[in-house]
């Protein structure tokens, strides 16, 4: 099991960064002993920082080693195993110095559409599997989507005068009201899955820190989209050709 740490300026959406040598910058920290991150988070709260301490489903270790299968992936459906597998597989192949963002965003939209692709080819296009795995996909746009709007209107609530003029504590107040009356519109969404929205609220981490994860993972997807289609036809082969020639 990998706990990762990150951590957020606790008035404006800016990561704190982790430097690890030739690798670059990340905005995120793994630790296979919980203690160790909990230690980190202490240490990074007591300087001012929003923190969080998060479990991650699997991890890349950028080629140099073979990635880990664990037993938790059992557990996913067979489109979400594909996508995790494809995520991480990406990371292989695609890195780029410095630039998490990125290299999180090609993953993430890499994962999904391989994922489609392995589902349709192992198990049929009208497959229950492949049904199953596109109303994950559906619910999990809805969702993304409506994270992603939270995110840039809190941002723009941080840089507003009306709260730039106040004092920390009051910051500090407006800040939880605003987050909390946010995250309770997520009941208005329709998912196809009704529990859905349900079991995210019970799950939400109220800082900066869980904004960022939309952002690192989610942010650039229709972009990508959009390269993928114009520029790329829809081939593999001519979208990591240039993607690697970056």
């Amino acid at each position: 099991m990998l706990w990762v740490v990150t951590a957020c300026k606790p008035f404006e959406l800016t990561p704190y960064e982790w430097k690890f040598g030739f690798l670059g910058k990340f905005s995120y920290k793994g630790h296979f002993n919980r203690k160790y991150a909990e230690a980190d988070s202490a240490e990074l709260a007591e300087q001012g920082f929003d923190v969080d301490i998060s479990q991650v489903r699997g991890w890349s270790t950028l080629g140099y080693f073979k990635d880990p299968v664990l037993s938790s992936m059992l557990a996913l459906s067979e489109g979400e195993l594909a996508e995790l597998i494809i995520h991480e597989l990406t990371h292989s192949t695609i890195y780029l110095k410095d630039s998490v963002n990125f290299n999180e965003n090609i993953a993430s939209f890499v994962g999904k559409k391989g994922a489609m692709q392995f589902l349709e080819k192992k198990f049929g296009k009208k497959s229950p599997q492949m049904n199953f795995y596109l109303d994950e996909l559906h619910d999990d746009s809805l969702y993304n989507a409506f994270m992603l709007q939270s995110t840039q209107a809190l941002d723009s609530f941080y840089k507003s005068q009306s709260f730039l003029k106040k004092d920390s504590i009051a910051k500090k107040e407006l800040k939880s009201t605003f987050i909390k009356q946010k995250l309770l519109q997520l009941v208005n969404i329709s998912f196809r899955n009704k529990t859905y929205n349900t079991e995210k609220i019970k799950k939400l981490q109220i800082n900066n820190t869980f904004f960022m994860w939309y952002v690192r993972y989610n942010i650039q997807e229709r972009e990508i989209e959009k390269f993928w289609v114009e520029q790329c036809q829809k081939n593999w082969q001519i979208f990591f050709q240039k993607l690697t020639s970056i």
